[in-house]
């Protein structure tokens, strides 16, 4: 199958694995494929990539709470088999020649992730525990009362 080229794919986990550079940087390989090609790329781990490489194992269906348990690891490729992302593939010089190489590991939204608070109120209301999202005016209007709501009082 051809490499991915240059731009936004959407792609799925083909495969993951750890491996360690020949001057002994540890890394993780992960393998995409999507309907237009295959590409690979390596996250390389050290203490000044750590939170990029949580970030893209996140995003990949392997969580924060997956470390505590060290043979998580060992079936990293298992645990992100299959999930769906979008990558960006940049073509970089390399030995003097050009190639494509992934720049971005991507949720399709494009990277974007909702803060804690935002996750809460929307888990809150999802479960029909619904937290009061904006602040109650000060004062109450004489012409509506708390019981009495129309379609002007929806928010949307």
């Amino acid at each position: 199958m051809a490499r991915l080229q240059a731009g936004k794919h959407n792609v799925s986990v083909m495969g993951a694995e750890m491996t360690q550079s020949s001057k002994g940087t540890m890394g993780i390989i992960f393998k995409f494929r999507s309907d237009d090609g295959e590409i690979d790329c390596t996250r390389w781990v050290t203490d000044r990539t750590r939170q990029y490489v949580l970030r893209d194992l996140e995003t990949l269906g392997f969580t924060a709470e997956m470390l505590e348990d060290a043979a998580n690891l060992d079936r990293i490729g298992e645990i992100t088999f299959g999930n769906e992302c979008e990558i960006v593939v940049e073509d970089e010089e390399y030995n003097g020649n050009w190639v494509p190489k992934v720049k971005w590991i991507n949720d399709f939204n494009g990277g974007g992730r909702a803060n804690p608070e935002t996750t809460a109120k929307i888990q809150s209301i999802l479960l029909g525990r619904a937290v009061n999202v904006a602040p109650e005016p000060a004062a109450q209007s004489k012409e509506h009362s708390k019981s009495e709501i129309d379609s002007s009082d929806i928010p949307f």
